[in-house]
């Protein structure tokens, strides 16, 4: 993802706590990360920030966050209840798509018994999407 970012003029970085150990098939977790990379990527815009991010504590967390414009309040709600298609407030620049990537996160996290959430991020702004695994 770091070519796409670098086209798309998004500063894309990692932060973690270490060593994370999950079950999860690896087909289908590279996936669902690429989902949420290419998703951030594509609607934060230029000169965003998007972070991966892992966080061990209870559970094993994944998040994506960016600083871009974020979805509003009832789209975030709605891509809870698995609305397919309930994407950014602002229109994806220069990819095409259908609105899914979202929704295959959730469908993979299911498959992995994954609990997803969708939050604003930092200062309301943006979109924190946050995948939390059960550890091993």
């Amino acid at each position: 993802m770091v070519p796409a970012a670098l086209r798309a003029g998004v500063d894309l970085g990692y932060e973690g706590d270490g060593l994370a150990m999950i079950r999860a098939e690896p087909v289908l977790l590279a996936e669902l990360l690429r989902n949420l990379l290419d998703n951030a990527v594509a609607y934060a815009g230029p000169r965003a920030v998007v972070t991966l991010r892992t966080v061990v504590d209870m559970d094993v967390v994944v998040e994506v966050e960016d600083n871009g414009p974020g979805l509003s309040a009832d789209r975030r709600a709605a891509l809870a209840q698995g609305k397919r298609g309930a994407g950014s407030d602002v229109r994806r620049q220069g990819h095409g798509g259908y609105g899914f990537g979202l929704a295959i996160v959730q469908e993979i996290a299911s498959l992995m018994e994954a609990t997803v959430t969708f939050e604003s991020g930092p200062d309301q702004r943006g979109l924190r999407v946050r995948i939390a695994f059960d550890p091993v």
